[in-house]
């Protein structure tokens, strides 16, 4: 795998016109359209991890606007784009193959077919074993299995039924298998149920249906969906930003990479029992969220993703980074959230989740840090691009008190001796 091998439709020997599939990396694919020597990237997808050996497959359906064209991994569907404009539609032409190898890379490929897409009137299969779970006051998650398809599976429809309604509306689409729902009422129940669709609009069969109840109390939260720039009046960046987080596309990310950079929420004031969450874009080194970060003094705790199977709490304090225990059995993915809840003092039990569910925890016996605000937090390497979106944080409350008793999380897990790392999480 490198920069570049993939496959192209509707080439014509003499216009330069045509789509174009292609993998850049483990978690890195796209839609290109060529036109008129300009390449124009119309989709890219990061939440699958493909392999060498792995079929990279793509068809277009559609001779007028709007086409849609949908990439395939091992015959299921990643990732589609639809044409917005009739100026976009590419008719006629043949399938092929193309490779972009830098220096060195020497990149191949193999066994290549290409034809024309029988007409497609067969459902996907019913998806199964939805999950709903509350992640916060105002946001719920949603899992679900994959469906299958004949030809390929293109996304799913989520619907939701409100507190006092007797229909689902449908509130969202998602091209994997799990959804974050925001926007929610506190201490409200919502019902899901999810179906299947494939690239010639056939419908599954509804999914069983999942219902949840969000928490009660007091938080705040942010979607991020306003304007590219820096966060606003309501963030405030501590002492240990190197840098600016800024939001683009919304989505908040790094206006210089390479460097750590924090905002915590500061329009509110919160208790010591705190919980900060965010869905996380993309997997690497690295994205999180911060407990109990303070207006001067440069401390807070802080929980982040580092790698598929690599997640870890770690305190900052003047100037420097202590490890605190670090988790490798969870395997995390594009759109998951991760939160940290830090409750009780002397000791203070910190808890981090993987939506909504406790998978990692510590007893901080020594440095129990008090009062401050819940934020976010990246450190992004060059060239990674992570980013984050849909923050929630806010008081605790009843929940966190009882994990902090061990009455939901039983912790069998002595706490590590918190290592210094200097001042570079890597």
């Amino acid at each position: 795998m490198g920069n570049w091998p993939g496959v192209i439709v509707r080439a014509d020997g003499v216009q330069d016109r045509f789509y174009l599939g292609l993998l850049s990396g483990p978690n890195d694919y796209s839609i290109y359209r060529r036109w008129d020597g300009v390449y124009y990237l119309v989709a890219r997808g990061t939440a699958e991890t493909w392999q060498v050996g792995d079929v990279l497959t793509l068809g277009v359906i559609g001779s007028a606007n709007p086409v849609t064209v949908t990439l395939y991994h091992n015959g299921n569907a990643v990732l589609s784009w639809t044409s917005s404009s009739q100026a976009e539609v590419k008719n006629g032409g043949s399938p092929g193959i193309g490779i972009f190898s830098p220096l060195g890379q020497a990149l191949t490929l193999d066994n290549w077919e290409g034809g024309n897409i029988p007409p497609d009137t067969q459902p996907p299969s019913t998806p199964g074993n939805l999950v709903a779970t509350a992640t916060g006051v105002s946001q719920v998650h949603l899992s679900w299995t994959a469906s299958t398809d004949n030809v390929g599976v293109t996304g799913y429809l989520v619907e939701r039924q409100d507190p006092g309604s007797q229909s689902f509306v449908q509130v969202g689409t998602s091209t994997g298998t799990s959804y974050n729902d925001t926007g929610l009422a506190a201490g409200s129940s919502y019902s899901y149920r999810v179906r299947a669709t494939d690239a010639a609009q056939n419908l599954s069969e509804y999914s069983g249906v999942a219902s949840a109840t969000t928490l009660a109390g007091i938080a705040a939260s942010d979607d991020f969906n306003r304007a590219d720039g820096f966060l606003g009046a309501n963030w405030t960046k501590p002492p240990a930003s190197q840098n600016n987080l800024v939001i683009v596309n919304n989505r908040v990310g790094v206006d210089v990479e390479d460097t750590h950079n924090y905002a915590f929420w500061s329009a509110n004031s919160f208790s010591e029992d705190q919980y900060s969450q965010v869905r996380i874009s993309n997997v690497g080194p690295w994205n999180g969220v911060i407990v109990r970060a303070q207006l001067i003094i440069d401390r807070f705790y802080l929980a982040f993703v580092f790698g598929a199977n690599d997640y870890r709490i770690y305190l900052r304090k003047d100037g420097l980074y202590y490890e605190l225990i670090t988790g490798t059995t969870e395997t995390w993915a594009a759109g998951d959230i991760i939160g940290l809840e830090a409750a009780g003092l002397n000791p203070v039990q910190l808890t981090l989740l993987r939506n909504g569910n406790p998978v990692l925890t510590y007893t901080d016996t020594t440095e129990n840090l008090f009062g401050g605000s819940p934020g976010i937090g990246i450190y992004s390497p060059s060239g990674y691009h992570l980013a984050i979106d849909d923050w929630e944080g806010g008081n605790l409350g009843t929940l966190g008190i009882l994990r902090s008793l061990g009455t939901l999380v039983p912790d069998t897990q002595a706490p590590s001796t918190p290592t210094l790392v200097g001042d570079a999480i890597r």
